[in-house]
């Protein structure tokens, strides 16, 4: 019983750590477009079909998904949706930046503007891939922290482990 309660204990700190990780990542990389606004708009420019009012529309789009991300994450309410959302999220950047290095393109991706420059390589790929990793983690343990158990005579009744 002591082991279950360790092994208990251990998987929460570690779903938690990793969640504010998460979390963490997603808002150093929104503030940090938020404070270099017009590179991360040149940056978009020089990678995308975009221009004018649907150029700045997509960069303010992209910091508000990282914020709503970070939040959800920090919010239990929220957080396996945003869980979901940070995949999803991770998938479209992933296969943005493998069609970048396909087609040639060099330069800064824009993720973390001004606090890492990282260039379009298979290392930003890798690192997305990671993080891909650590929020499938933690879907899985947010899935696993909600069961059903049994709770003497008053049958089945839904419960979240502490």
């Amino acid at each position: 019983m002591n082991k279950i309660v360790h092994k208990n204990q251990f998987e929460s700190y570690l779903k938690t750590f990793m969640n504010y990780l998460v979390a963490a990542i997603f808002l150093i990389a929104a503030i940090s477009k938020v404070f270099h606004f017009k590179q991360f708009v040149t940056i978009l420019q020089k990678f995308t079909f975009l221009s004018g009012s649907s150029l700045l529309l997509s960069a303010i789009l992209v910091i508000d998904l990282e914020l709503m991300i970070t939040f959800m994450l920090l919010i239990s309410r929220f957080r396996k949706k945003g869980i979901l959302l940070a995949i999803f999220s991770l998938l479209g950047f992933t296969v943005f930046q493998v069609y970048l290095i396909w087609a040639g393109q060099h330069g800064s991706c824009g993720c973390f503007i001004g606090v890492y420059e990282k260039d379009l390589s298979i290392s930003g790929i890798s690192f997305n891939l990671v993080l891909l990793i650590i929020c499938s983690l933690l879907l899985i343990m947010e899935v696993k922290h909600k069961r059903v158990t049994l709770v003497g005579n008053e049958g089945l009744i839904e419960s979240e482990k502490s």
